[in-house]
């Protein structure tokens, strides 16, 4: 009352070390700044308030309204079409464990040697791929061009190609597709391309031999899940594409 509703007719309390003159001045700024209830407010709208306020938007001024500060990803990659990207990756129908693996291909954090050497993790040898050691191990080399993988990361593109003709290497990693696909060819793709990819991911960490076949197995798999959902027509999209590597 004393701090952010201005009854100075009360004694003032002070400040203590847990709730100091700037957690008064937060909660004050937004009793005169927001259309929320302060008085009301959970600790859930609370959250995301702060969130969006400190962390995630940058401010309103005179000029432009506050917008959302870009991640990393999209500033190392400003020609993607981030907006596309990121509906995308909220199709329906991946399931928990392939939208978590493509939230860290997005935001680039499975550990390759690359980002291992960004860290400062890795001094005796930046960079180098453990497995062919020719050269940088990146996302792009970790799938596609690491003569380890025996081109299966090619033929995984080659299968996507059947739907994106003009999918590169480094647009499939960032799952820019170039084009808005329907909701049918969009699921089958990503199912497709986020389970090979995981399946070569997995593959390189254990040592293993990464091979068409087994790789055809695990998207198997995702079709038999599919096909036990709404998403049947996506499911058999994704078994005809996959016929390819026959």
């Amino acid at each position: 009352r004393y701090h952010v509703m201005g009854e100075h007719s009360l004694p003032n309390p002070g400040f203590t070390p847990y709730y100091d003159k700037d957690f008064f001045l937060l909660i004050q700024h937004y009793k005169t700044s927001s259309t929320m209830n302060i008085a009301t407010m959970s600790i859930k709208e609370w959250y995301t308030l702060l969130l969006e306020d400190k962390v995630l938007m940058s401010p309103a001024d005179d000029v432009s309204p506050a917008e959302l500060l870009p991640v990393r990803a999209e500033v190392l990659h400003p020609n993607t079409d981030w907006t596309q990207v990121w509906q995308i990756a909220r199709t329906k129908g991946l399931g928990s464990e392939l939208i978590s693996f493509q939230f860290k291909l997005l935001h680039n954090l499975l550990p390759t040697q690359e980002r291992i050497a960004r860290l400062g993790l890795n001094e005796d040898q930046p960079r180098l791929c453990l497995h062919c050691r020719q050269e940088t191990e990146n996302l792009v080399h970790s799938f596609f061009d690491c003569s380890r993988n025996i081109q299966v990361g090619l033929a995984l593109l080659g299968c996507v190609q059947q739907v994106l003709p003009d999918l590169s290497t480094e647009a499939a990693v960032l799952m820019d597709f170039g084009c808005i696909l329907s909701e049918e060819e969009n699921l089958a793709v990503q199912c497709i391309l986020t389970t090979g990819l995981k399946y070569i991911w997995e593959a390189r960490l254990a040592k293993k031999v990464v091979t068409v076949f087994r790789m055809r197995a695990e998207i198997e798999a995702r079709v038999s899940i599919l096909r036990k959902t709404r998403f049947g027509s996506s499911a058999q999209l994704v078994a005809d594409l996959i016929s390819i590597f026959n």
